[in-house]
């Protein structure tokens, strides 16, 4: 369920991105933590 995270588009103010953006914000903490983790990966890897 993880990787669907990855589908939603990630917006730089980190504000809602969609329709998507509720069920994204229902998602439990460790999910979160788990895609923002990636989202300072992906920040760390390709800038």
């Amino acid at each position: 369920m993880r990787a669907a995270g990855l589908l939603v588009p990630i917006r730089a103010d980190g504000g809602p991105a969609g329709p998507v953006s509720r069920a994204q914000n229902a998602l439990p903490l460790p999910d979160y933590k788990e895609q923002k983790r990636a989202a300072s990966m992906r920040d760390r890897l390709f800038s």
